[in-house]
């Protein structure tokens, strides 16, 4: 059972540079969005929800892990821009 295709074209898209520094500026933009999320949601539920207001275990594990995203993606954008520059 053949099929009737053409075989597919080779993408060489992975192998240009320009390709690979935008997909790494948006892994980190979305790292960063990320992060923020995590950070302002776990800082302002506990304080304008009465339910969570016991559960700042949760607020602080929420925030050091949007912390952790945010400086994640500003060194990976730090980098890149000195790689750039150099």
């Amino acid at each position: 059972m053949t099929s009737d295709l053409p075989p597919p074209a080779l993408d060489l898209r992975h192998l240009d540079p320009e390709v690979r520094k935008e997909r790494v500026k948006l892994a980190a933009n979305g790292m960063n969005a990320l992060g923020l999320a995590l950070l302002i949601g776990s800082l302002v539920a506990p304080i304008v929800d009465a339910a969570r207001q016991a559960d700042w275990f949760r607020a602080v594990v929420g925030s050091v892990l949007g912390l952790m995203c945010v400086v994640a993606a500003f060194v990976i954008l730090r980098y890149m821009k000195r790689k750039e520059i150099a």
